[in-house]
């Protein structure tokens, strides 16, 4: 067999440096915003921050809110007229290039988590996951595939993108040839990392690799372990379904250990990365910055920009480009600047990318802001948005991620205005959550000794003229957290 060269021309999508660190600012929230920044500050010594003039008009505190963005429908006499915007007018933005890394999120568990691990203050979930992940890669290859496996990973630690596409993301945005068994691999090592449970697929899969971490342990354990692993491996559906007796005699178990198996995979943790995430980390502290603020009576929406300073290049160094001849010198300098250049752009980016798309969700969900009931929430999906916001839907799911809105009704997280939509006989479309709410005050109303079934909601929501399968209704109970009827008997 002879070896021929051969030329062959191949199309890739990749993203620039300036596209990455607008993502980056877009993904984060306000209070994450501005520790990046001030990173950024203190790293580079081109970038300087302008300090705001103090008169006897205009006193600056530093404690309110600025107040960058907002409409009024009308001009209120800045210099700066494009900081007024029209909610009506606000066309749609085509500017902003696509983004096509993938990103996910997913189940909602409420269950209570024991696992506080120890970490640094000012890190993020994925950084605490990076440091352990970087000496156990064997190369640097591994190394990347494992950093943007830990990237992919949604609110509560799963993987929920398929591994296919996930290759194929990884191929086109960073060049590479790597197979679904290299990032397969680089997968199981994620999985070895603290929490246990993280990197799963699943919620069988999330459980059953904690299990597995204690299968080593003392024997009485690790027999309670192992049997565990067992249920989780053959008979997860009959365990959710309560089904113990039979798993008992598929396992030839006694009563003893069975109950201490069924203790043991109750105390798991379904969301790994519960003690890390901003919302359940918020919720503790009891102190959730808004990323934005919304007057209905005056339809005026406004993005807060908190304590991010205004930015701008150093002259000084400005000055040393010009005079230095040194070529050294010389793209020290030009590094510096340039990047300070891309910063301060990217931050006017991800606030005309917020601001587009939080008007957007307004304009969409206009009943809601005007009464505050999420019976008026319209069915709603990100590429709704993304079509109206002109932009990727990658985009809006950035835009939305860990962000928060202040109404005359209260606090709103902006992935509270999505959801699917179910179609009624007059072939009108209606929320999800009102279907939900619908199912919770059926189940709260019905006869305790005789409790709908999963078909009675099905027929009752029927008669309403829903259209709406069984197995839909009980996803959707499920979610709600009611058992099934024959569990709800009393």
């Amino acid at each position: 067999m002879s070896l021929k060269e051969q030329t062959t021309l191949k199309q890739q999508q990749k993203l620039s440096p300036s596209q990455i660190l607008v993502a980056n600012l877009l993904e984060s929230p306000l209070l994450e915003l501005e520790d990046k920044i001030k990173t950024e500050v203190e790293d580079n010594p081109a970038l300087e921050e302008i300090l705001p003039q103090k008169n006897a008009l205009n006193e600056t505190t530093g404690n309110e809110r600025t107040e960058d963005f907002y409409m009024d429908g009308g001009d209120s006499g800045d210099e700066d007229s494009d900081a007024n915007v029209n909610v009506n007018d606000y066309e749609t933005y085509d500017e902003m290039e696509d983004f096509d890394t993938p990103y996910v999120y997913g189940g909602n568990y409420d269950v209570p988590v024991d696992y506080n691990p120890a970490y640094a203050d000012d890190q993020s979930f994925a950084e605490y996951l990076s440091s352990q992940f970087a000496p156990m890669a064997e190369n640097p290859l591994q190394r990347q595939l494992g950093e943007f496996i830990i990237g992919s990973l949604d609110d509560d630690g799963y993987l929920k993108a398929d591994i296919a596409k996930l290759t194929d993301a990884i191929n086109i945005h960073y060049s590479l040839g790597v197979t679904e068994a290299d990032l397969y691999e680089a997968l199981l090592l994620v999985q070895k990392l603290e929490p246990a449970g993280v990197g799963a697929r699943t919620l069988r899969e999330c459980l059953r690799l904690q299990a597995e971490r204690c299968v080593d342990d003392d024997v009485e354990n690790s027999k309670v372990a192992q049997t565990a692993v067992d249920v989780l491996d053959g008979f997860f559906d009959y365990f959710t379904a309560k089904r113990y007796s039979f798993i008992q005699n598929k396992l030839h178990i006694d009563n003893n250990l069975l109950n201490k198996v069924v203790e043991f995979i109750k105390k798991l943790n379904p969301h790994p990365c519960n003690a890390f995430t901003e919302a359940k980390y918020m919720k503790a502290h009891d102190a959730v910055t808004p990323d934005f603020y919304y007057d209905g009576e005056s339809d005026i929406l406004t993005l807060n920009n908190g304590n991010i300073p205004k930015l701008s290049v150093s002259r000084e160094y400005e000055d040393m480009l010009k005079k230095h001849s040194d070529k050294e010198t010389s793209a020290f300098v030009k590094q510096k600047i340039e990047s300070a250049n891309q910063l301060i752009e990217a931050i006017e980016q991800r606030g005309e990318i917020l601001v587009r798309v939080m008007t957007a969700i307004i304009k969409a969900q206009k009943e809601f802001f005007m009464h505050g009931d999420d019976s008026y929430l319209k069915p709603l999906t990100m590429q709704n948005i993304a079509d109206i916001a002109g932009c990727d839907v990658s985009t809006v799911s950035r835009a939305a991620n860990k962000k928060y809105i202040e109404t005359d009704f209260g606090l709103f997280s902006l992935r509270h205005f999505f959801s699917e939509g179910i179609a009624t006989d007059t072939g009108e479309e209606i929320s999800s959550r009102e279907i939900k709410s619908i199912i919770r005050s059926l189940i709260d109303s019905e006869d305790k000794e005789n409790p709908l079934t999963d078909d009675a909601l099905c027929d009752k929501l029927n008669e309403r003229g829903f259209r709406i399968a069984r197995r839909t209704v009980a996803k959707y109970r499920e979610t709600l957290k009611f058992p099934t009827a024959r569990l709800r008997r009393v």
